[in-house]
């Protein structure tokens, strides 16, 4: 390219006669690959090999201390490919390989990084802010910090790690230890690898130094209001650690483990898509069988999938089954090879329940091979003598329903199942998630607080002991809760009525009305014109309701501000 880019500069005459020369010719003469040829895989080479980057010290040092680990624990030495091939590894999650990836070539804004500013702002922040070490480093913060918690983390990874008898912990450096997870190797007396031994350690490590990074991140990073918050006790870093530990391993579980609950998934999952596009690559496997006398005839294959005759149209379409469907393209294209000239293949569209001829036939084949009655493996074409691959559409199709029951079962033991069931009595359902998928934050959060009967009503406020008394102070005949409000005050009986007429039949049933898309836009606008009951009405000194929280006022006024603002600001710039 800098050949390409100096010759350009030259003038005509130049270039001209520059070009008679055989070495400028041939490196005037651009090279490369036909963009169609080209992959981001191979391009990436190119632009690594025409600009190599130089290693940076942290990275090598980190490199030697996985090296030297690994290499006292299993033997060899691995090299460098090996030991980034971990940070990709699958028994880590997205997050905890973005996170290794870092780790390795010292990424992470801590110690270094912020001693190397000049202002005397940031440079402060290379202190550890736990113990107040000269330069914090990700070293520190993971195994060496004796006032951030650390070691407790690390210590129940070892109970564990015991507790379930995998031998001793790992030799050599803590951080060392740390970065080589992936690459350390541990066997059974026999000398056979045990994967799972392996996957259960590296997701020990990473579940701790995830636990331990973002505890050192809550109480570095400020909050909204610029508050620090105080350092964990070790009940509660424990706590944190068995609940972030149980549900990584819930979900390696559902994930790997083929006899796990109901979220196990299994590997012969496949969808009518694909039955339908076997059904005529069978169709045509006959058609090629048949005898010589009937083979100049025209033929059709029928089938009641829509969706399969289109996409058998369209070759070098990217979409499920597709491979079945060029199967099924090449045979009918040797079909038509080897026929006569007049003969022609159709594939034609009937309605499932018509009364096709052999309809009633194929149906009952089709229900003994649903049995396990099979052909014979010399009558089926070659592709078919082996199992199919599992469908991905089928396979996240299934894992998203055993999903939904897995989340209803954990929903109904819950111990909130109770209050809430009236309205929620299914945590997966869709057509909660439709109704409440619009909602802006302000609506979500009314709508949660009538829910659950937080509310700025005087019966919760009087609870948590915002009011002397529970009692409504817009009629004064009873408490304010949230049926009352809904339903039986009398101070909102036009709004009432509107509510009544915008929602319909549903209108007194409070489950309904609160899990209903048409309920819930309805009491949405009862609440937006009653203001809240009561204390809506009571404008407080500094133009607030009285009794409630006043966020959405605040965010207003903050929108309304910085409007402001920016308008000042462009008229400035003008």
């Amino acid at each position: 390219m800098d050949v390409l880019l100096e010759s350009a500069r030259f003038k005509p005459q130049e270039r001209a006669r520059q070009t008679l020369d055989e070495q400028s010719a041939l490196q005037w003469r651009p090279r490369g690959v036909p963009l169609a040829e080209a992959t981001q895989r191979s391009l990436y080479k190119i632009l690594r090999r025409e600009h190599p980057t130089q290693d940076r010290t942290p990275t090598l040092v980190n490199l030697d201390c996985a090296r030297f680990v690994a290499a006292e624990n299993n033997g060899p030495f691995p090299p460098d490919e090996a030991i980034w091939r971990t940070t990709w590894s699958p028994n880590l999650t997205r997050k905890d390989q973005e996170f290794m990836w870092k780790l390795l070539h010292d990424g992470y804004k801590v110690g270094e990084y912020w001693r190397r500013m000049d202002d005397p702002e940031y440079n402060s922040r290379k202190y550890c802010w736990e113990c107040g070490d000269d330069c914090e480093s990700m070293r520190h913060i993971l195994t060496e910090c004796e006032e951030s918690g650390q070691d407790t983390f690390w210590e129940e990874a070892r109970k564990l790690w015991a507790h379930h008898n995998q031998g001793d912990w790992p030799k050599g450096d803590k951080f060392g230890v740390l970065l080589a997870a992936g690459l350390l190797r541990f066997e059974d007396d026999d000398g056979k690898r045990e994967l799972g031994t392996e996957r259960c350690f590296v997701i020990l490590v990473a579940t701790a130094w995830r636990c331990i990074w973002n505890a050192r991140c809550k109480r570095v990073i400020p909050g909204p209001n610029g508050e620090t918050r105080r350092r964990s006790t070790v009940e509660e870093r424990r706590a944190t650690w068995w609940k972030a530990i149980n549900a990584r391993f819930a979900q390696d579980q559902s994930a790997t483990h083929k006899s796990y609950g109901k979220l196990a998934i299994k590997k012969d999952l496949h969808t009518v898509y694909e039955a339908e596009a076997v059904g005529i690559i069978l169709g045509a496997h006959l058609l090629a069988s048949e005898e010589q006398e009937f083979a100049s005839e025209p033929s059709s294959i029928s089938l009641d999938n829509q969706a399969v005759i289109r996409a058998s149209e369209h070759q070098q379409r990217a979409q499920p089954g597709h491979g079945l469907l060029d199967i099924f393209r090449d045979q009918t294209e040797r079909l038509l090879q080897v026929r006569d000239e007049g003969y022609s293949l159709s594939v034609r569209w009937v309605s499932g329940h018509d009364d096709a001829e052999f309809n009633e036939i194929i149906d009952e084949q089709a229900k003994l091979a649903a049995e396990g009655h099979e052909s014979a493996l010399a009558e089926l074409p070659h592709v078919l003598r082996t199992r199919l691959k599992t469908s991905i559409s089928a396979a996240r199709q299934e894992y998203a329903r055993r999903l939904d029951e897995r989340w209803q079962q954990d929903w109904l033991m819950s111990p909130r199942y109770e209050r809430h069931r009236h309205w929620a009595p299914n945590a997966a359902s869709r057509k909660h998630i439709r109704a409440t998928a619009g909602l802006s934050r302000l609506a979500s959060s009314t709508l949660f607080q009538i829910r659950s009967g937080h509310a700025q009503l005087g019966a919760h406020l009087h609870r948590i002991g915002c009011l002397p008394s529970p009692t409504c102070e817009a009629c004064g005949e009873a408490d304010e809760t949230v049926n009352h409000y809904l339903y039986d005050c009398p101070r909102w009986q036009d709004a009432r009525q509107r509510m009544r007429e915008a929602a319909g039949k549903i209108w007194r049933d409070r489950a309904r009305m609160l899990s209903d898309e048409k309920g819930i836009v309805a009491i949405l606008e009862f609440t937006k014109e009653t203001g809240w009951g009561a204390r809506g009405e009571k404008e407080s000194e500094d133009g607030r309701p009285e009794g409630g929280s006043g966020e959405a006022q605040e965010d207003e006024e903050r929108e309304v501000e910085q409007e402001k603002v920016d308008e000042r600001g462009e008229e400035e710039e003008e």
